[in-house]
């Protein structure tokens, strides 16, 4: 088999009933050199005879998921290695089995007017029995930090603000914020906006109500040119 797990985080759910598990497996295609999540269903009714009810692989690192309303939320992060722009596999997300893949569509991938990097934040929506995928989105250039709220999912992009005036030149580190609603059918990219410094991690954020609150460090420099250079 081409795909073999490694040492990694893990995850595993019980649904209510205790007769099924749900767990969530980092492995890795030997040939690919490329990660995916396992999500699998496993029947439990009968400890004594555990069957596989179903499972999904998602391309990339797992970073977090979620079990809501009978849907399963799997936020990966993606890298691609060796981009071939010949092969739209090589440079965007997908999920299914490496012998039978689906890309992202295009129009559910999000990124900034300027890239600052080439990693993608995926999230995934599967049917909770059947491991489907439901819905996808995907964020280019984000970075790992998300925050998940009870209807929406944040993600954030560090990236440094460059003006010049003259011979002073100031850099600011900036953020910049998407939202993307998740409570209804479809994942749903709500917009973003830009505020000052970076955010340390998710428990930097905060969703009270209709508002997202936010801690973050403020970063600034100020160069001016010599005669000497």
């Amino acid at each position: 088999c081409n795909l073999s797990r490694y040492a990694a985080q893990r995850e595993m759910y019980l649904s209510a009933d205790g007769s099924t598990v749900t767990i969530l497996s980092p492995v890795y295609h030997n040939k690919e050199r490329m990660k995916y999540t396992m999500a699998l269903n496993l029947d439990v009714t009968d400890p004594e005879k555990v069957t596989e009810v179903s499972r999904m692989y998602v391309v990339g690192n797992y970073l977090s998921s979620r079990i809501i309303d009978g849907s399963l939320y799997i936020i990966n992060q993606y890298i691609p290695n060796d981009m071939d722009f010949d092969d739209p596999f090589t440079f965007v997300p997908y999920y299914g089995t490496p012998e039978d893949k689906h890309s992202v569509p295009m129009d559910s991938i999000h990124y900034p007017e300027k890239l600052t990097n080439s990693c993608y934040t995926v999230i995934s929506k599967l049917n909770g029995e059947t491991l489907e995928i439901v819905d996808t989105a995907a964020y280019l250039s984000y970075s790992t930090e998300v925050y998940v709220s009870r209807d929406s999912i944040y993600l954030t992009r560090t990236f440094t603000d460059t003006v010049k005036d003259g011979k002073k030149t100031t850099q600011t580190v900036k953020t910049e914020l998407s939202r993307l609603r998740y409570d209804g059918k479809k994942l749903e990219n709500k917009g973003s906006t830009i505020i000052d410094g970076r955010i340390l991690n998710q428990y930097s954020m905060d969703q009270q109500e209709e508002i997202l609150r936010v801690v973050t460090t403020i970063d600034s420099d100020t160069y001016r040119e010599t005669s000497d250079g």
